[in-house]
């Protein structure tokens, strides 16, 4: 079934002049139905089947559930998070400057393509939970130095 597709495929876009190059052609079966086989053989070339699949930087994966694409956007997250640690949530900013940065650099890496996800209840905490490290994050630093800067250290507070 899979094949004829692909054989449809490559017969539409030879009509307009466009070739397929099936080196860099992949295939993914959307669903329950998984193919036997690893590879689909379409013009005597060899199409690989693949479980997920990223396209547009979403995460496309073989059983349509929406997990797969949300732990790769955490993943994103919170190495964008911590890339930035010396440069932004350690600096001397003030905490809503550091807020804005986060809104508008963090916040997209999460989100994008969230208008897509169907949402089950344990991925919705899984957002909320990366969403509340990463403000814990930013405050807790900022919390850090305004003790310093006060006169007292997290330290020497503790008895």
């Amino acid at each position: 079934m899979c094949a004829l597709c692909e054989e449809a495929f490559a017969e539409e876009a030879a009509a307009i002049g466009l070739e397929v190059n099936w080196d860099k052609t992949k295939v993914q079966v959307l669903g329950t139905h998984q193919p036997d086989t690893e590879t689909l053989d379409v013009y005597g070339q060899q199409v690989a089947v693949v479980d997920e699949f990223v396209y547009l930087d979403a995460l496309t994966h073989s059983s349509v559930l929406s997990c797969y694409d949300i732990h790769r956007r955490s993943s994103l997250t919170r190495s964008a998070m911590q890339k930035s640690d010396n440069c932004i949530w350690k600096s001397r900013l003030s905490l809503g400057t550091k807020l804005k940065l986060y809104k508008i650099c963090i916040l997209p890496i999460m989100l994008y393509g969230s208008e897509c996800w169907a949402l089950s209840k344990t991925d919705a905490r899984k957002i909320d939970a990366l969403d509340q490290w990463c403000l814990r994050r930013i405050r807790w630093w900022y919390q850090r130095i305004s003790r310093i800067y006060a006169g007292t250290t997290v330290f020497s507070t503790a008895k």
